[in-house]
């Protein structure tokens, strides 16, 4: 985990969060993201590249933005 939040891989990190018991909805109302995307990029078919987008799920998922390389 501590490698995917690094190189910001976001379909570990969404994978990891359904795995602990977070459905995409719950994840996509943390993050402000819609749960269509959270399911694109949970499996690979997304990306997520903007810096705001970073933080919300940072933000969201509760995630020390050190551990995205971020501030």
């Amino acid at each position: 985990m501590v490698e995917a939040l690094a190189t910001r891989t976001f379909s570990t990190v969404f994978g990891a969060a359904k795995a602990a018991g977070l459905s995409f909805n719950a994840i996509a109302a943390a993050t402000g993201l819609k749960a269509e995307r959270v399911s694109l990029i949970a499996r690979g078919e997304g990306r997520v590249t903007g810096i705001d987008t970073i933080e919300r799920i940072a933000d969201g998922l509760r995630i020390p933005g050190a551990m995205l390389n971020a501030a």
